[in-house]
């Protein structure tokens, strides 16, 4: 079972609110939280533990009685039920966003997500970070809105993508490319292999792209 939640965090301004979730996050979150200086970032890394200990509540654990690790490149994960509760967070301007799955047998998917707010953007990031044919896919557009929003819709494909695999940043965005194939579904081709992985997207709200990708069999 794969899912996705969000949470808009503007209404974590208010402090009483902020503090009574606040205490209810386990000491990771709460540490990881604490870490951060702007109150903004403080929000952001609270909506996400927020969502968290709901996905983990879904799948039927309590996060509290569990202890988190981190991958070689900071995926996080949590080792006693890695087979059974796989997840990926992400957050940006006010808004979080976990994609998750589950399963009582022991198969449950490893997953990638990431949301990001469509802002004005310098397509020239896109001719020095993505693969060519996505460049050019975005420059072929007339409109500047819609250039930023397929400039977003590739970058937080390709995030899901790179958070799935665990690699994060240290996987070069332009060495694989996202494209439809002759279905119109969304695929993945790299080192010249086409992945056997889901994505999907979504606008939780407006001024929003969020994607996520799961490593699924597909129909």
């Amino acid at each position: 079972m794969i899912k996705i939640i969000y949470e808009d965090v503007s209404a974590y301004e208010n402090k009483e609110l902020f503090y009574e979730l606040y205490s209810k996050m386990p000491d990771y979150r709460k540490s990881r939280t604490d870490s951060l200086k702007l109150d903004k970032d403080k929000r952001l890394s609270l909506g996400a533990g927020v969502l968290l200990c709901r996905a983990l509540s879904v799948a039927g654990f309590d996060g509290s009685e569990l202890n988190i690790s981190y991958g070689e490149h900071g995926k996080p994960y949590f080792p006693e039920i890695s087979d059974k509760f796989q997840f990926s967070l992400s957050h940006s301007g006010n808004m979080a966003m976990c994609a998750f799955s589950y399963s009582d047998d022991g198969k449950a998917v490893p997953v990638g997500c990431d949301i990001e707010l469509v802002r004005k953007t310098d397509i020239k990031i896109a001719k020095r970070f993505f693969a060519p044919e996505e460049y050019e896919r975005i420059i072929s557009l007339s409109d500047e809105n819609e250039r930023a929003d397929l400039f977003f819709r590739y970058w937080t494909l390709k995030e899901s993508f790179i958070k799935l695999t665990g690699k994060g940043l240290s996987a070069p965005l332009d060495e694989f490319v996202i494209f439809r194939d002759e279905k119109d579904e969304i695929r993945v081709r790299q080192n010249g292999k086409i992945e056997n992985l889901i994505f999907g997207e979504e606008v939780p709200l407006e001024g929003y792209r969020a994607s996520w990708c799961a490593k699924a069999k597909r129909e």
